[in-house]
């Protein structure tokens, strides 16, 4: 994309919206955290051997507490709004969403449709970011659970992606099944 900063950009490809003003309550309630807990341990357990597990069970304890607690404290402050990832390969478009844009409550979006939003997706929007590493990786919270799930993207934000202020957001071709 050889666009500038400041300038519009029309991309079109898969959309995901995620609504994370939904996933600010779930933060508070004691089986979401029991359950990261529980997938933290996994992790650490997984990533260790036997005789550091047994190490880490007699002094570890505590500070795998504190961290968790830390995360959960972050994930407070953090500002919970609405996302949206536009995959037009070879780019990945990030954009900070309003609710008040949408015809409908971007909840029921999530809830009737998933993350994954079904079609091709046209964007227009303006140029606020560009990518400033080349390489793949994610900054990321640690927040994993049992059996090495992730919440899916809403704890991560890729750094190669490109970041959109959105103005028109647009289905423009409907996946149809063969049927």
């Amino acid at each position: 994309m050889r666009e500038g900063i400041g300038q519009f950009v029309l991309a079109s490809g898969s959309l995901r919206i995620l609504d994370l003003v939904m996933m600010q309550r779930a933060w508070e309630l004691p089986s979401v955290k029991r359950l990261v807990a529980r997938g933290a341990q996994e992790k650490r357990e997984a990533d260790q051997n036997r005789q550091q597990r047994r190490a880490q069970r007699s002094d570890g304890n505590n500070e795998a507490a504190n961290a968790i607690a830390l995360t959960f404290d972050m994930l407070r402050l953090m500002p919970h709004g609405l996302q949206g990832t536009l995959r037009s390969p070879p780019h990945q478009i990030w954009s900070a969403m309003r609710a008040e844009g949408f015809i409908t409550q971007p909840s029921d979006l999530l809830l009737n449709h998933g993350i994954d939003l079904t079609g091709i997706w046209s964007l227009v929007g303006i140029l606020d970011a560009t990518p400033k590493r080349t390489d793949r990786r994610q900054l990321e919270l640690p927040v994993v659970l049992p059996h090495g799930n992730r919440l899916p993207g809403c704890l991560s934000q890729n750094v190669t992606a490109l970041i959109l202020i959105p103005i028109v957001l647009l289905l423009a071709n409907k996946v149809r099944s063969a049927a």
